[in-house]
């Protein structure tokens, strides 16, 4: 039978208290590990899926970035998805700031736009990946664009909208 990660801890005498573990994402936004501290076993240094070298703290800050928030006597609450930005100094991660770049790229080469609105949808796509007043409007600039597009093209836009927007974006997206 398995142990527990707190139930294992506490056997080594190196129980916990409340807070986070660290987190090890890769340079493209996978998952790692969740417990770089707890279970070092987990790390990598480069990612099984791309071959991307992995980071556990900011680049800008070296604050580390958080992972599974550790709870005596509570288990759950796993890290799904990485964080878009450092919590400390509010940097975008390399995987944000990679999907970002690759969507503004997409979106000047959609010949089916005009400049003027390829210039404003690319001015848009970073309260698509932040949650700001000004979110709703560039969900509606994106669903506007993505209707004046043919069927393959407004599929690969959508696709790359959806993985680099916020929940909170996503659900005005099916709203």
């Amino acid at each position: 039978m398995r142990l527990s990660t707190r139930k294992r801890l506490n056997q080594m005498g190196k129980e916990r208290p409340s807070g986070y573990d660290i987190a090890e994402i890769c340079r493209r936004g996978h998952v790692i590990t969740m417990y770089a501290a707890t279970r070092p076993e987990k790390r990598a240094k480069y990612c099984d899926k791309c071959g991307a070298s992995t980071l556990d703290k900011c680049e800008n800050c070296e604050t580390q970035i958080r992972g599974y928030f550790h709870r005596r006597n509570v288990s759950g609450g796993a890290l799904t998805k990485p964080p878009r930005f450092c919590h400390e100094c509010g940097t975008p991660y390399p995987w944000t700031a990679e999907g970002l770049v690759a969507t503004k790229e997409y979106v000047e080469e959609l010949d089916d736009l005009p400049k003027s609105e390829r210039r404003l949808l690319v001015q848009s796509l970073d309260d698509i990946v932040r949650d700001t007043p000004s979110s709703s409007l560039a969900v509606h600039r994106v669903k506007k664009a993505a209707a004046k597009l043919k069927k393959p093209t407004a599929e690969v836009f959508s696709k790359m909208i959806i993985e680099i927007a916020t929940e909170t974006v996503k659900k005005l997206f099916t709203s």
